[in-house]
């Protein structure tokens, strides 16, 4: 849907964000653990594959770029974000990697950047949990209107719909997309502080499962009614449609072994970022391998406990 000259542009201007959120990271004063970081990555992609319904023909997913900088902080959630996307259109061929600039700037820079200093801004010298819980709910809706607001400009660049003409319907459907987002947000944060990391990713599977929607999200519906053409694809993923390319291999055991493939490509990339940008949760890591499970068994079955409940929502009953 977004073609043209703009495609190198936005990929120029996500990799500057990217960069920036790199050495905004390494310099600051916040921690970067692996595992916290590996975790939220992780949430971020098993959230983005469950659509929720907003109308009757329409539904979304979350974008998580505030729930992100909230549990991470705003360069990390920017970091994190892009890396789900990345992953999504490398690995799975979701979204395309003519448009991973795009969606890098729309999800990772209206997201987790914008969504989260204006969080940050919000709630400045605030030790009320009420206020705070506002301030981030409010953030969580304003980064999705605003991220339709630039996806929509991007569409009358890339495209021969007009602003005028496309703006409207984007914002009106991603306004409620975005209450959504909000109460997700608040959600997962409230977990967040009751749970370990490690298990929000099967958490907010679980939650999601009995609203996940088959109908076409907002920038798809909008595409359809305005019969915006899609792109070309070039590129071939491994698992494209997250599936895996066995024909002789069930639907749903496909999907399955495809998310958790996904988790784990995420949780893998995540740690090995987080590790280069700095050694301080190596810590972290010695602690939760002192005890008595082994971690390792541990990721794997919460992994694929994630999975299951993940991917169970995306075929029909």
């Amino acid at each position: 849907m977004i073609t043209g000259a703009i495609c190198p542009v936005t990929a120029a201007l996500a990799a500057g964000l990217a960069g920036a959120a790199v050495f905004t990271a390494v310099k600051g004063k916040e921690e970067t653990r692996p595992v916290s970081f590996a975790a939220v990555t992780a949430l971020i992609f098993v959230l983005q594959m469950l659509n929720y319904p907003v109308s009757a023909a329409t539904s979304g997913h979350l974008i998580g770029g505030v729930l992100a900088a909230t549990l991470l902080g705003v360069p990390l959630g920017v970091l994190s974000l892009s890396l789900v996307l990345f992953v999504q259109a490398v690995f799975f061929g979701d979204g395309g990697l003519t448009v991973l600039g795009a969606n890098i700037l729309l999800m990772s820079g209206a997201g987790a950047g914008f969504g989260g200093l204006l969080r940050h801004v919000l709630i400045q010298k605030s030790e009320n949990p009420l206020l705070r819980n506002l301030a981030t709910a409010f953030a969580a809706w304003c980064s999705v209107v605003v991220a339709a607001c630039l996806c929509s400009f991007f569409l009358a660049s890339g495209s021969e719909a007009s602003l005028s003409g496309v703006l409207w319907p984007m914002v009106k459907v991603h306004a409620l997309i975005g209450v959504g987002e909000a109460v997700l947000t608040l959600t997962m944060v409230a977990l967040a502080k009751r749970m370990p990391k490690l298990l929000l990713p099967m958490a907010a599977a679980l939650f999601l499962t009995p609203f996940a929607s088959g109908y076409p999200d907002g920038l798809e519906f909008v595409a359809e009614n305005f019969h915006l053409p899609e792109g070309i694809s070039l590129f071939t993923a491994p698992m494209p449609d997250y599936t895996l390319p066995f024909p002789l291999l069930p639907e749903a055991l496909s999907g399955m072994a495809a998310g958790l493939a996904g988790i784990l490509i995420c949780q893998i990339l995540a740690a090995a970022l987080a590790r280069s940008m700095g050694q301080k949760g190596v810590a972290h890591l010695k602690d939760l391998s002192s005890k008595k499970t082994p971690l390792l068994f541990k990721r794997h079955l919460f992994f694929c406990l994630i999975t299951v409940n993940s991917e169970w929502c995306r075929w029909p009953v």
